[in-house]
C-alpha cells in the first residue's frame, strides 16, 4: 500500500518512471491488487502507452468484476484508441453494477452525443444519462456540459443553451469546451452575432491552449 501511494504521489508530479517502478513493486509484493493494476494503468493512461493502459485496467477488472470505476477507467482508453464499441460495452456495464455512477453516465451520454461514428450516436438516450447525471451531481459542470451537448445533438436548443450556461457559471465563465457549442446553439437559433461572439472566443481559447485537441478541432 506505501508503494502504490508513493507511487500516485509521482504520477500526481506527472514523474512517469519513478510511479511506475513504485506500482511494479507494489503488484510485485501484493499480485492481487486490483488498485495497484488501476493505478499502474492511469500512468499508462497519461503516457498514451494504450496498449499498457488496456491491459493494466483489464487485469484489475479481472480481479475486481463488479468494480464500476475500473470499467469506466478502461472505458476512457477505449475512446482514446476511437474504439467506441467497447468504450460504450464498458460504461453500459458499469452503469449496470452503479446506476448511480456519476462519471461513468457522464462519458456514456457524452459518448452517445458525439461519436465520430453516426451509427453509435443516440442523442436521446445521451439527454436521458446526462439528465440523470446532473440530478445525481448538480453542481458538476462537466455533467452540464455534456448536457447541453446532449441536448444540442437532440436539437432541443434552448434548453442546450439553459445547460450550457449553467456549465460556464459554475467554473467562472467556462471555456472552449462550453463556447463552441453554445456559439452552434445561439446560430441554431437565429442569433447570428451572438454565435459568432463565442465562435471567435473559442477558436482564440482553443489556440492558446489546447491548438492540437483532436476534439476541440
Amino acid at each position: 500500500a506505501l508503494y502504490r501511494k508513493r507511487g500516485l504521489a509521482w504520477a500526481a508530479g506527472k514523474e512517469h518512471d519513478r510511479a511506475i517502478a513504485d506500482f511494479d513493486e507494489a503488484i510485485r509484493l501484493d499480485p492481487k491488487s486490483d488498485y495497484s493494476y488501476n493505478a499502474r494503468a492511469g500512468v499508462w493512461l497519461d503516457k498514451r502507452d494504450y496498449d499498457k493502459a488496456v491491459g493494466d485496467y483489464s487485469e484489475a477488472i479481472k480481479l475486481d468484476a463488479k468494480n464500476a470505476m475500473w470499467l469506466r477507467n478502461r472505458a476512457l482508453v477505449w475512446s482514446a484508441m476511437n474504439d467506441q464499441d467497447k468504450a460504450i460495452a464498458d460504461l453500459s456495464e458499469a452503469i449496470r453494477l452503479d446506476p448511480r455512477h456519476v462519471k461513468a453516465l457522464n462519458n456514456l451520454a457524452w459518448t452517445l452525443a458525439t461519436s465520430p461514428d453516426p451509427k453509435l450516436r443516440d442523442p436521446a438516450e445521451a439527454v436521458r444519462l446526462a439528465k440523470k447525471a446532473v440530478e445525481l451531481a448538480p453542481e458538476d459542470w462537466i455533467a452540464r456540459n455534456t448536457l447541453g451537448v446532449a441536448q444540442y445533438q437532440a436539437g432541443d436548443w434552448n434548453a442546450a443553451r439553459t445547460a450550457l450556461e449553467k456549465s460556464m457559471g459554475l467554473r467562472g465563465g467556462g471555456d472552449g469546451n462550453d463556447w463552441f457549442f453554445l456559439a452552434m446553439t445561439h446560430w441554431q437559433l437565429g442569433d447570428q452575432e451572438q454565435a459568432r461572439k463565442w465562435y471567435d472566443k473559442a477558436v482564440a481559447w482553443m489556440e492558446k491552449n489546447k491548438p492540437k485537441d483532436e476534439e476541440l478541432l
